[in-house]
């Protein structure tokens, strides 16, 4: 049984081009450094267009025609997509609020949720809306420490209610909580948030 030789895909020229470009950038990185800064500096000079202004390419211009593309919504749909993120983002000081928390405790409160997160096998996404549906809270409504742990289980359940499609109940999570919280408190958590 022979084997057959595999051959580049790229003409022979062409790899002899990328060979020699290789070994311009490793025999040259103080050149090669230099022209990144330039490239960085030409970058950081460039004036950001004005949504608002004249100075920038209709990009939609040639789907005027196409209905499913609904051009004639951009400025719109862009305008509702900033005013939700902005919505969307948590008080990056919401510890301030609150008495009786800490940055450290919101840590704590995290890792054990990474804890809960393994033990179920969830999604990341899971554990990464969980963490923002926190923060969203936290930044909303001053907790006592008693509830952060409560908040933390509700966060997480309604999360993977969100992003998982077999998702674990509100006992289970309990289960990892020591069942120091009945399942109706994170029924009524739930409905509060």
């Amino acid at each position: 049984m022979s084997k057959k030789r595999r051959t580049p895909s790229a003409t022979p020229e062409e790899a002899d081009e990328g060979a020699q470009e290789e070994v311009k950038v490793e025999d040259h990185p103080v050149e090669a450094a230099a022209e990144l800064e330039r490239h960085m500096a030409d970058i950081s000079h460039e004036a950001e267009a004005d949504p608002e202004g004249d100075d920038w390419i209709d990009l939609d211009a040639e789907d005027v025609d196409d209905p499913p593309t609904v051009s004639e919504f951009v400025l719109d749909i862009f305008e509702y997509l900033k005013v939700i993120e902005q919505m969307a983002l948590p008080d990056p000081n919401h510890t301030e609020n609150h008495k009786d928390l800490a940055w450290k405790m919101r840590g704590i409160l995290t890792d054990w949720l990474i804890q809960v997160h393994m033990r179920f096998r969830l999604l990341p996404e899971t554990l990464l809306l969980a963490v923002n549906i926190i923060d969203r809270f936290l930044s909303a409504r001053v907790v006592s420490l008693a509830k952060l742990q409560p908040v933390g289980i509700t966060c997480m359940f309604l999360a993977e209610k969100v992003e998982e499609i077999v998702a674990p109940s509100a006992s289970n999570f309990l289960y990892c909580a020591d069942s120091s919280y009945s399942e109706t408190e994170i029924l009524q958590a739930e409905k509060y948030s």
